[in-house]
């Protein structure tokens, strides 16, 4: 197999056991680790290695080995506030144009009573929700109809994917995230514009709260409290 073609595998598994908190904030991984876990060489490890660093999910430092990078409360309170600007003038944007494009209102119905199945009784109830969350995420940045958007969301990707489980450890809130997911797919699907937008506005802001209040109070790892 291509170096480049193992580099790519390497960065994908290290980058999901980073997101679902298999790899921990502050935990560090030696080269040697790294290459019995993932099988791959040297080599293809270090290129996966440079663009987790590019994406600020690993830490390089000189003479130390490889760190998954702590999480920061600032830097989570700094992301949901970029989140709100962009985010809830795609999902604005995009309802205002469900109307006059039946395929787009479709997908988003679709997910809608995707979302209003789920059966919190299955043992794999979070992993289906998480699914379905990422789905709703490449519905938005996909058609957000503006490169600059686009490629914005798809950059938080990494960060927002890695806070899910934890915004997500409380069962009541992963309750109350599933119907902030219907009423955003609705307000979309119908074309009602204000409503998805107060209704991506309200889901951040419970998001982001439960998030530090699980940060307080769990453990997820190494994380910087000063705000």
């Amino acid at each position: 197999m291509p170096a480049s073609r193992k580099a790519d595998q390497v960065y994908t598994q290290i980058r999901h056991e980073i997101e679902l908190g298999a790899l921990q904030p502050g935990q560090r991984m030696s080269e040697v680790w790294l290459v019995e876990h993932t099988g791959a060489s040297r080599t293809p490890v270090r290129d996966a290695l440079r663009r987790l660093a590019a994406d600020e999910l690993v830490i390089l430092e000189p003479r130390q080995a490889p760190m998954v990078a702590p999480l920061s409360i600032q830097a989570i309170k700094d992301l949901f506030e970029f989140r709100r600007i962009i985010e809830i003038a795609t999902v604005e944007s995009i309802a205002q144009r469900t109307v006059n494009e039946p395929s787009l209102k479709q997908k988003f119905e679709l997910l809608s009573l995707k979302f209003l199945h789920l059966d919190r009784e299955v043992t794999d109830f979070l992993t289906q929700f998480t699914d379905l969350t990422s789905a709703f995420d490449e519905l938005i940045s996909q058609h957000a109809n503006n490169r600059f958007l686009e490629k914005s969301i798809a950059g938080l990707q990494p960060h927002t994917t890695r806070l899910r489980v934890i915004a997500h450890s409380d069962d009541d809130r992963l309750q109350q995230s599933v119907q902030e997911h219907i009423n955003m797919c609705t307000a979309i699907a119908t074309g009602d514009s204000d409503a998805a937008a107060h209704f991506c506005r309200q889901h951040l802001i419970h998001v982001e709260q439960s998030i530090l209040k699980s940060l307080v109070t769990g453990d997820f790892g190494a994380v910087n409290l000063q705000a």
